[in-house]
């Protein structure tokens, strides 16, 4: 995904390289949709709404993605505005729940440390 971020920088959005641009920056909601799709086996462990809302983001950047490709109804700003908003709450809501399977199998034990004076 780092790579594919920095060939987006690499190729800028210009008329000579805008058609590589696009298929470059439009590889990045792919690679967020396989991430998606294989969430299932890759966390076993996660919640099924969590999954759900998953899906729900993959549609619709497919379908942001066709509107904005295919139909040419979304100008570039809004498409790239919906792609980051919907990937940047995604990936902070993973993030949050990938922490809370860490925590769920830490056991936490407390302890006072008093200091000895010496006599």
């Amino acid at each position: 995904m780092a790579v594919d971020v920095g060939a987006v920088g690499l190729f800028p959005n210009n008329h000579e390289y805008h058609w590589l641009h696009d298929q470059i920056a439009g590889l990045l909601i792919y690679i967020i949709i396989a991430l998606i799709v294989m969430l299932r086996w890759l966390l076993p462990h996660m919640t099924k709404e969590f999954l759900w809302i998953s899906y729900g983001v993959g549609i619709i950047l497919v379908a942001a993605d066709f509107l904005f490709d295919v139909v040419g109804y979304l100008s570039l700003t809004a498409f790239e505005i919906i792609g980051f908003v919907l990937v940047f709450v995604w990936v902070m809501m993973l993030l949050q729940i990938l922490q809370e399977l860490i925590d769920r199998g830490t056991r936490v034990f407390e302890e006072t440390l008093v200091a000895e004076e010496d006599e």
